[in-house]
């Protein structure tokens, strides 16, 4: 952190604070009305952040254009409003706390699109994860608590090439597992419900991708998703 604070009686103000996050830089303002019961109250600006040095797994994946404010107290940290794109067009707004206690993060991410696949490779990483030793690195249970959780509402969306709408699913995360159930969608005149899984304990990792779909156009779900007709 480089920068500087004013402190006026109890309360604490600082401004344009250089701050390095992993290899992302960012510029932070951050003021706190009492300091003998501190709430910090945090406003992050980046131009683009590794994905990495946020809560996702990819070293190269980048969030472009990244403007957040969240609050900072005993109990968690509470995500009051933070917009971020990425390169496939994908553009959110997310709202949501982190539970100190858990931790356990509960989050919201509207989006007026969203590319589903650059969303699942947030969480792709090389197979080491930064360790010297290879998946797993500790012991994995069926058991073992999903710790995230996002809830997602998207207006337009596509993922492996097939086009949907108002779509809602939410994504859980626990130690080398994404799962995104329930996945509800619409597209054309009809609908559908799938379930998404990534297993990163495989080399490569794995994604499984399963769904029913209602009053939808085979054959255009078929180009779609294969990349050509017949």
């Amino acid at each position: 952190v480089n920068g500087q604070a004013t402190l006026s009686g109890k309360s604490l103000t600082a401004s344009n604070l250089h701050v390095e996050l992993g290899d992302s830089q960012l510029t932070v303002d951050a003021h706190i009305d009492d300091v003998t019961h501190p709430v910090a109250e945090i406003h992050a600006r980046a131009s683009q952040i590794t994905a990495k040095d946020l809560v996702f797994n990819s070293p190269t994946t980048q969030l472009r254009d990244l403007d957040g404010r969240i609050d900072i107290h005993a109990q968690g940290i509470d995500f009051v409003r933070a917009i971020v794109r990425l390169d496939q067009g994908t553009t959110a707004t997310v709202t949501g706390a982190l539970k100190f206690h858990g931790p356990d993060l509960q989050l919201l991410v509207e989006a007026p699109f969203a590319n589903v696949d650059e969303v699942i490779a947030l969480w792709h990483g090389p197979s080491d994860h930064g360790h010297a030793t290879q998946w797993p690195h500790h012991e994995i249970t069926e058991d073992e608590p999903e710790t995230l959780h996002i809830r997602a509402q998207v207006d337009q969306g596509i993922i492996s090439g097939f086009e949907f709408s108002d779509a809602s699913a939410t994504i859980h995360y626990r130690y080398g597992r994404l799962r995104i159930e329930p996945l509800l969608f619409e597209a054309d005149d009809g609908y559908g419900s799938g379930t998404v899984l990534l297993y990163q304990t495989t080399t490569p990792a794995t994604l499984q991708i399963d769904g029913t779909v209602v009053n939808i156009d085979a054959d255009k779900v078929y180009s779609q998703l294969l990349k050509h007709t017949g």
